[in-house]
């Protein structure tokens, strides 16, 4: 399978030795990392054990799995706050969302996002679309690497291992 990714690329920046790609990734790919996003996505809901997650996310290391895990929690904890932040400026364009400590990260996330998506349609932006995924890409740590397999590796102790079904 083939994957197209869209990089534009400003050759002034380039020029002045700053920062001058930006990489626009498909909605299930994690920066930096061969763990698709939508699978992390799905371990994060339908996991029950870490065990359970490594064979949705189809990783073998436990490791792996708990700090991709924890870095979408943080990255959708860090989207929240700044879709909230973002939201409360237009607070009279737009009723306040309902938010209630019952719902999951998830969906409050999907919630935030579908109302900033109202906020672009009514602000006359309404191509502007944003997603979970988006926001999710945008805020994922880029030192996240997976961990090697190899018991000896910086004298950790063996990890434990999934067996696939």
């Amino acid at each position: 399978m083939d994957i197209k990714i869209i990089v534009i690329i400003c050759h002034q920046a380039k020029e002045k030795e700053l920062q001058y790609t930006k990489r626009f990734l498909p909605d299930f790919v994690t920066p930096r990392a061969n763990i698709r996003l939508d699978k992390t996505k799905q371990a994060y809901e339908n996991g029950k054990t870490v065990e359970d997650a490594c064979l949705i996310m189809g990783c073998v290391d436990t490791r792996t799995a708990k700090s991709h895990l924890k870095a979408l929690k943080n990255s959708l904890l860090q989207a929240e706050l700044s879709l909230s932040h973002d939201l409360s400026h237009y607070s009279g364009q737009i009723a306040p969302p309902e938010l209630t400590p019952s719902l999951l990260p998830l969906e409050r996330m999907q919630f935030l996002v579908e109302r900033m998506n109202i906020l672009f349609d009514s602000l006359g932006f309404p191509l502007i679309k944003i997603s979970v995924t988006s926001q999710v890409q945008k805020r994922w740590p880029l030192n996240l690497t997976n961990k090697s397999i190899d018991p000896v590796c910086k004298n950790r102790p063996p990890p434990v291992m999934v067996q696939k079904k």
